[in-house]
Parts: structure tokens; C-alpha cells; sequence
């Protein structure tokens, strides 16, 4: 669920000494009597895109064999990097930008035997990221959203088509226009390709009749299910430090709330504490704590308030600065029955870990949509990852499928059908399932 796996190619050391070219595919391990020759593998699991003037840490390559004696890189690495002799990690900070470029990594053994890999490495201005959602009027031109971070030629395309109305430049990837009919939030991925590295971002896009105006929340019961479901967002904070985090908030029935912030330019997480949860009004404000800072200082917060019953304007507060976002609800229908809200996934990797998602039941159909944010690997940078949840209700089991995975059932966990667990604990080892539980609207 993470990514595509990255074929692992298995390289051959050759030692001088043999005098005979390396095999062309090695089936079985060398002699091991025989000390000249190795077989070993190394990888990196993906690009390495890193941020000038910014401390930088690569994967760690998959690397079997340390009988070497020296590693060499071709062309060298961008200003300010270096590849660590042990472990083939790349660290330092980078100080200018670089575009992506595939760098040939070469490991040298005691008798002149070499072998090669490659990787890609990227230094840009930052985070490929668009302010997200944007919530739009019709009939009214947008301000463009324009793409922030990496830098230097390459193409832009979006999918889904955007809303009528609306275009993207594919040199510049700025998407502007006038939108000519309403629609729900709904999310896009936009791709930034170059010739060896497709950079992505997901953005919401939602076009309302006219401006949302502040609905009033009759009571706190209200606020737990009527507003119950998924919200994501982003914010911006200092545009010239390229301070930028993904914000996605899951309100669950029993009047609390979840959340998770990741600093983009930082790549920290904050999770919410899961005991102070949700501190609602009745006029549609709330605040969320999160757990302390591990470098000390206030613990972080979110202060809220809908605007609508679709979107949220607040700040997230954190090291005493606070930064405004915007987030709007994820795909619902306005006519189901029942609302579930899955909340941050843990910090673990369970199969299907939900990072924030819901799923509206009419009858015995249910349909929702769940969002992980991602980050470098598999060959680009993708934020506000996206899959489609649909089944089935059936007595105690709700059957479904992930995106374009095969079905799979789980059973429901409560007599009332308000709560079950939602995830594959059949794969991966222990059981590491989401809990998704709901209210019901009619």
C-alpha cells in the first residue's frame, strides 16, 4: 500500500586477480573458498529529493556486502553532499539547486574488483506543494494557484480534468480560470514530470454557488455527527522558508476529534494527543491539543471553526507561531444514513493504515474515500495520496475493496453497526487494523 516495491538488482565484484569477465546473471553464490569474488546488493529504494539550505538524509540503500574499500560517485554529488563510506547514505547540507540527475555509485574491493548502482538525486527550492483546498465561487475568476518548490523545465498535467472553467498551464502548472458550474470538494493529482523524476501533489478543488457563510451548531450533538467525517487542508506558513505542512482532521461520533499535521519542510509529525481530543462550542469553534513537542515548549494546537458545514478555517499553533490553513470535508453524500470517520493511522505501517478517511452508508452500500500523506520513494514525492473505499453491508460483515484492490470483509464490531474495524490483518503479521466508527445522520 505503500508504493510499488523497487526491484533489488544483484550486482557481481569481479577481483583483478581472475583475469575473466564477470558472469552475465550468477545463479548460484561463489566458492566461498574463493575471496576475489562477490555477489552482494545494492539499491536505493527511490530518487533522493532534497531542499537547498536544508539538512539532508537520503534512505538507506539495501547493501549486503561491506568487503570494500572505497566508494566513489560519478558526476559528483551536488554542493554540500556527501556519500558516507559505510552505510552508501547521502547526507549534508545541499547549497544550490540541482536539478535530477542520476549519479553512478561505484564500490571498489581489495583486489580492484568494482561494481556499480544508480541513483537519482534532486536539490529543488522546496516541497513541490500548492495551498490546498481552494474553495471557489461560480461565475467568479479564481485567484491562480501556482506551484511552489521545485524548480527548473518540466511538463504539468492534472487528473482528474478540472472543473469547467478551470485550465493548468503545462509549462507553468499555474491553474486558473473561472469555474462555470458547482461541485462538491474533490481531489486532484497534479504531476510535475522531468526527464528522470515525476514529482506529485493531491489538491482539492470545490466550487459552491457563492461565498460559504457560518452555519451555527445548535448543540454539541449536532457538532458529533453532523460534522463528523474527514477534513484535510494545508497551510502555509513563512512563504520565504518554504514552511509548509498537510493538516488532516477526522471528527468522530462520540464528539471528539483526531488529527495529524505533517511539516512538509521539516518532515515532522504531530499527532493529537487522543485524551484532550475535541473542545467544541455551539457556534462551530473547536480546539485540538496535540502531544507535547519532544524539544520542549507549549504543546501544539489547533483553534477551528467551520465555515459551513464543509469546510474549516482555523491556525495550527506550534512553537509558538501560528499559521493559518483551510480544510475541507472529504467526498460524503449529503443523503446517507450513516457517517464512519476513520482517524490517524499510527505511526507504524499496518496494511491499510488510515491517515484520515470516511465512509457514508446508504442501505447496505457504503462509499467513502481515504487519504495518507506520502512521502519521498517510488520514484517521486507524492502528498495527499488518494484511494476510493466501496462494499457492501451484510448482516454482521461489510465487504470492500481499497482503490483497485481485491475485496475483502471485515467483521462489524458493534451490535449497532456503528463501528467496525477497518483493515487487512492477514498479510502482515499481528493484527494492526483501523477502527472507523459512526453516527447516523437520518
Amino acid at each position: 500500500m505503500r508504493g510499488p516495491q523497487m526491484a533489488i538488482l544483484a550486482l557481481a565484484l569481479l577481483a583483478a586477480a581472475c583475469g575473466g569477465p564477470a558472469p552475465d546473471s550468477p545463479t548460484t553464490p561463489p566458492d566461498s573458498n574463493s575471496p576475489a569474488i562477490h555477489y552482494f546488493a545494492f539499491q536505493y529504494p527511490g530518487p533522493q529529493v532534497f531542499t537547498i539550505n536544508t539538512p539532508a538524509l537520503s534512505d538507506v540503500p539495501s547493501l549486503d556486502y561491506t568487503d570494500y574499500d572505497s566508494v566513489s560517485v560519478s558526476p559528483p554529488l551536488p554542493a554540500g553532499l556527501a556519500i558516507d563510506f559505510d552505510t552508501g547514505v547521502i547526507s549534508g547540507t545541499p547549497t544550490a539547486v540541482s536539478p535530477a540527475t542520476s549519479y553512478t555509485i561505484q564500490l571498489t574491493n581489495k583486489v580492484g574488483g568494482t561494481a556499480q548502482s544508480s541513483v537519482v538525486v534532486e536539490v529543488n527550492e522546496g516541497p513541490f506543494f500548492y495551498s490546498s483546498p481552494a474553495i471557489l465561487a461560480t461565475g467568479l475568476a479564481m485567484t491562480p494557484l501556482s506551484p511552489r518548490g521545485a524548480s527548473g523545465t518540466a511538463s504539468y498535467s492534472v487528473t482528474p480534468p478540472l472543473p469547467s472553467g478551470l485550465v493548468i498551464d503545462p509549462v507553468t502548472g499555474v491553474i486558473s480560470g473561472t469555474p462555470a458550474a458547482a461541485q462538491p470538494a474533490t481531489y486532484y493529482e497534479v504531476s510535475r514530470a522531468e526527464d528522470l523524476l515525476t514529482l506529485k501533489f493531491g489538491l482539492t478543488l470545490g466550487v459552491g454557488t457563492n461565498s460559504p457563510g457560518a452555519i451555527a451548531v445548535s448543540s454539541a450533538t449536532t457538532l458529533s455527527c453532523v460534522y463528523s467525517g474527514g477534513f484535510i487542508g494545508s497551510y502555509i506558513g513563512n512563504s520565504q522558508a518554504n514552511d509548509e505542512g498537510l493538516i488532516a482532521i477526522a471528527f468522530t461520533p462520540d464528539g471528539k476529534a483526531q488529527a495529524r499535521v505533517l511539516d512538509v519542510s521539516g518532515n515532522a509529525i504531530y499527532d493529537s494527543d487522543g485524551v484532550t481530543g475535541l473542545s467544541a462550542s455551539l457556534d462551530g469553534s473547536f480546539d485540538i491539543s496535540f502531544y507535547p513537542s519532544a524539544f520542549g515548549g507549549p504543546a501544539p494546537q489547533i483553534h477551528g471553526n467551520f465555515s459551513g458545514a464543509d469546510l474549516i478555517i482555523g491556525t495550527f499553533e506550534s512553537g509558538g507561531i501560528a499559521k493559518s490553513f483551510k480544510a475541507s470535508r472529504l467526498e460524503g453524500s449529503a443523503g446517507a444514513e450513516i457517517r464512519y470517520t476513520g482517524g490517524p493511522g499510527g505511526l507504524g505501517t499496518p496494511s491499510f493504515p488510515i491517515e484520515v478517511g470516511v465512509l457514508d452508508a446508504t442501505g447496505a452500500v457504503g462509499v467513502g474515500i481515504v487519504y495518507q500523506f506520502h512521502s519521498v520513494g517510488g520514484g517521486y514525492r507524492q502528498l495527499n495520496q488518494q484511494w476510493a473505499i466501496q462494499g457492501t453491508f451484510s448482516s454482521n460483515f461489510f465487504t470492500w475493496s481499497l482503490g483497485n484492490n481485491g475485496a475483502e470483509s471485515v467483521a462489524i464490531q458493534s451490535n449497532s453497526g456503528l463501528e467496525f474495524q477497518f483493515g487487512d490483518d492477514l498479510l502482515d503479521g499481528p493484527p494492526d487494523p483501523e477502527k472507523m466508527s459512526g453516527c447516523r445522520l437520518n
